[in-house]
């Protein structure tokens, strides 16, 4: 399950052309990785909460907005037919996760600072039913946001290689980008 909502008057994330060159790299592998077949896009928090019940995802990816503090911790969904901007709360994302039936294996919060509120951060909300999270604990530039995610998701679910060891590889594999530790 792929979600990556454009609320109306947030700042664009590029989202169209990162999720086309998702699909472009998963579906060459596997022509069943593709848009409403083994792959869901949402865009809207009721879409979500009904897609994680229907679908049943085994991985959830997050691409947009997000911000995260030592007080709370949040990621921008659209809402409704008009798309207003909906701050959910990361303790609401993760509540309707670990009410599947099955919670996902992974899930991938890819915005800025979804792990930096502790506590109320994307790691420690989801840890206890998620085996494997993985998520930015700074601000996320959308280049390197999006070169970053292709990398794991091609290391992760195409060349199977484990999630911590794909994060681990991450900066070796994105040298171009002159990314910061």
């Amino acid at each position: 399950l792929v979600i990556a909502p454009q609320p109306v008057g947030v700042q664009g994330t590029l989202a169209e052309p990162h999720l086309e060159a998702l699909e472009d790299l998963l579906s060459a592998h596997d022509p069943r990785l593709s848009w409403n077949r083994h792959l869901k896009l949402v865009e809207t928090w009721e879409d979500f909460t009904r897609q994680v019940k229907e679908f049943e995802p085994q991985i959830v990816y997050y691409y947009g907005h997000g911000e995260g503090d030592v007080h709370r911790s949040r990621l921008d969904f659209a809402s409704g037919p008009n798309k207003q901007l909906l701050d959910v709360p990361v303790a609401d994302f993760a509540l309707c996760l670990r009410n599947m039936a099955t919670p996902p294996a992974l899930v991938y919060v890819n915005c800025c600072l979804g792990d930096a509120a502790g506590y109320l951060g994307v790691g420690k909300q989801l840890a206890a039913f998620v085996p494997a999270v993985i998520t930015n604990r700074t601000v996320a530039m959308i280049e390197a946001a999006q070169a970053q995610a292709l990398a794991l998701w091609d290391d992760i679910l195409l060349r199977g290689i484990a999630p911590h060891q794909a994060v681990a590889r991450l900066y070796s594999r994105l040298g171009d980008l002159h990314l910061s530790t």
